[in-house]
């Protein structure tokens, strides 16, 4: 590749051409460079995940099940929208486990490890459409957020409105999360929310949904 990346630039520069952004169109041939920001975004996701979240757009995230993969996916969805701080910034599904240890959603959007980690991030959150959904993170998992997430990471507003938590209001974990994002069968359950839900509904709202279904997550930046 180095190789052939010299040879064009030679043949280039022996030709006389002033193409000055030749260097950018080989690298990135899509002609598209992620754009970044210093908000704090959450989304819901545009795709549909049955309980193992295995489903994924993304080549790139193929293979992976679980938390996983939904967290790759997320972050994903997140570069291709301008959504990322940093070329390393990850999203991450805001989703509570409970098994080898329970792993509250709360926790994992800090990057915490478990142990009744509570909300410090004094700065606001927003929707992908610019709207304020709460002004820091303590009202976004403790039931005070005014505006709803409400959209996908493309600004679009998803057909259907529920998607997984496996969570209580506040982020901790329900125990019921389709057997740790395992289990498609329709006897095993996951708590969820809606994505137009406010003051905390949007992590539940009391809805329990079969695992074989297919539901969105909600996508966060990690902090």
């Amino acid at each position: 590749m180095k190789k052939l990346l010299f040879t064009v630039l030679l043949v280039t520069f022996a030709n006389g051409c002033n193409n000055y952004d030749l260097l950018e169109k080989i690298q990135n041939p899509g002609g598209k460079t992620e754009q970044f920001t210093t908000n704090n975004y959450i989304f819901v996701s545009s795709w549909l995940m049955q309980g193992d979240l295995s489903y994924t757009p993304f080549p790139e995230c193929n293979g992976m099940t679980g938390t996983p993969a939904a967290d790759c996916s997320c972050t994903r969805a997140a570069a291709a929208n301008g959504l990322r701080k940093g070329p390393s910034h990850q999203f991450i599904a805001v989703l509570s486990t409970g098994s080898p240890s329970i792993y509250d959603a709360l926790c994992k959007i800090q990057n915490l490890p478990q142990g009744g980690c509570a909300a410090t991030d004094p700065n606001p959150w927003y929707n992908t459409a610019g709207e304020t959904v709460a002004p820091n993170l303590v009202s976004l998992f403790g039931a005070a957020n005014p505006i709803a997430i409400r959209y996908s990471e493309n600004k679009s507003e998803p057909g259907t409105n529920l998607a997984w938590t496996g969570s209580t209001t506040g982020g901790i974990n329900s125990s019921s999360n389709c057997s740790n994002w395992a289990s498609t069968s329709n006897v095993v359950q996951a708590s969820g929310g809606n994505r137009h839900g406010l003051n905390g509904q949007w992590l539940s709202d009391g809805s329990s949904m079969n695992c074989d279904t297919t539901q969105r997550v909600y996508c966060a930046g990690r902090l």
